[in-house]
């Protein structure tokens, strides 16, 4: 026998109309799939802006790695002495350049449209630098080309050759400014992206080993920009170098 609330329950839903039960519940049912697909959708934008994120921040650690290249490469050409360089063929032009076009140019790319363009810009300017490096290599090639001797007869050279050294000095000059103008225009480029403005590349620096590591975090400890350091440290005079 059944209980009596069943009885009572069967009772009452006769007394119901099944075409207002079915459409309250196709309502019903389709409530709760458009809530379940949207908690969904909800969830995949969120891994998508997650994922988002992470290319960006590991964008932003590759380029600021080829940053930090880059400056060292245009501070030590401020001091460097192409033409003599050259002539002993030490200089190398494409040291200015990315190591890897392919991977710069993706990586500014993940960190948004004004990244992407500052970073051309820098690339720009790093080329000119390359090319006004690869000139200097041309005008000394020509010296050479009379002088094969050289540095012997450098002083008679620099006479006779006045134009190719003019030439070459200037070239020097310009190669200098292009470069550094592309080290300060891709560091523009990544502050401008959002990890620049969120990230602290040098806050969990806490302890150094190297001269160059010492300096770094003195200045992070007083609070100056540690992106502006100055002069990479060198070795010590060779006589004051101890002995072996």
């Amino acid at each position: 026998m059944l209980a009596p609330y069943v009885l009572v329950a069967w009772h009452w839903l006769g007394t119901l109309d099944w075409a207002v039960i079915s459409s309250v519940a196709l309502v019903f049912f389709a409530a709760v799939q458009w809530k379940l697909m949207d908690r969904t959708e909800s969830r995949r934008r969120r891994e998508r802006r997650l994922d988002k994120r992470l290319r960006e921040d590991i964008a932003f650690g590759a380029l600021w790695a080829e940053y930090a290249r880059m400056w060292s490469v245009a501070l030590q050409w401020q001091s460097r002495d192409f033409v003599g360089e050259t002539m002993l063929d030490l200089f190398e032009p494409s040291d200015i350049l990315p190591r890897d076009w392919a991977s710069a140019t993706l990586h500014l790319s993940e960190l948004g449209r004004l990244s992407a363009h500052l970073g051309g810009v820098a690339y720009t300017f790093a080329s000119q630098a390359e090319l006004s490096g690869r000139n200097v290599l041309g005008a000394i090639r020509v010296i050479r080309r009379k002088y094969p001797n050289i540095p012997e007869g450098l002083a008679e050279a620099e006479v006779k050759m006045a134009a190719a050294f003019k030439m070459a000095r200037s070239k020097q000059h310009t190669a200098r400014w292009f470069a550094k103008q592309a080290e300060l225009v891709l560091l523009d480029a990544i502050n401008n992206s959002r990890p620049g403005r969120e990230l602290k590349p040098f806050a969990q620096m806490t302890s150094a080993e190297s001269e160059f590591g010492k300096r770094l975090l003195l200045q992070i400890r007083d609070g100056t920009d540690a992106t502006k350091l100055g002069p990479l440290p060198g070795p010590p005079p060779l006589e004051a170098a101890p002995p072996r």
